[in-house]
């Protein structure tokens, strides 16, 4: 369930890029949806996401994991750590 975490922020980054590339800013979840037809693994939820010009961030997770991590975060350009632009992190 985690790897579908890792994948989902994965194919999401892509999906930024490529709206970025269309748009000349960074969408929301609900417009990569709308230009990509994307869609997340099952059981997973997108649970907190910022995006601008100069970057974003994704936050998915799931429910059905008991334990720690049951979540994944993603940052690009402004916002994220340093050293950390693009890594996927599972706290």
């Amino acid at each position: 369930k985690l790897a579908s975490i890792k994948t989902d922020l994965r194919n999401l980054e892509t999906a930024q890029e490529a709206y970025f590339s269309d748009n000349n800013t960074y969408g929301t979840f609900a417009q990569l949806q709308t230009a990509s037809n994307f869609t997340l693994s099952a059981g997973n939820a997108q649970t907190a996401q910022a995006a601008a010009a100069g970057g974003y961030s994704m936050t998915i997770g799931n429910t059905s994991i008991s334990g720690t991590p049951a979540a994944c975060h993603v940052a690009v350009g402004v916002g994220a750590p340093a050293g950390q632009d693009g890594v996927i992190i599972c706290p």
